[in-house]
């Protein structure tokens, strides 16, 4: 659904202008405003409503495109949707404490996937 913003099948669930306004970068501090070594803390990312969203694909160290989004959940669990390339993953796992090492290797493997 938030892949093909806002519709799921044949029914429109969320509007347009919303998953534009959930996955727009409100963040305008200099920082994250999570603790260094939090890997919630990722360079080049700002925060939307509800997820992360990459701002600078550089400074984020995983291979991605602008415009992609995404979180980091509880036992390092991982999902990222990235519009550009119609790519959707989550990534389920179980590691406490919070390790995403093994998603950030899954990403990159996904995107050298990428041949078309």
């Amino acid at each position: 659904m938030l892949l093909d913003g806002g519709v799921l099948g044949n029914a429109r669930l969320l509007g347009r202008k919303t998953v534009e306004l959930m996955t727009a970068n409100h963040w305008t501090g200099e920082k994250s405003p999570f603790e260094p070594g939090n890997p919630a803390a990722l360079g080049g990312n700002g925060f939307g409503l509800g997820v992360r969203t990459l701002v600078d694909a550089a400074q984020s160290g995983v291979p991605s495109s602008a415009g992609e989004y995404g979180w980091a959940g509880a036992e390092s669990t991982y999902f990222w949707i990235d519009p550009r390339e119609q790519l959707f993953v989550e990534f389920m796992v179980q590691l406490e404490p919070l390790n995403l090492r093994y998603a950030w290797i899954f990403q990159v493997l996904a995107y050298q996937a990428l041949v078309a």
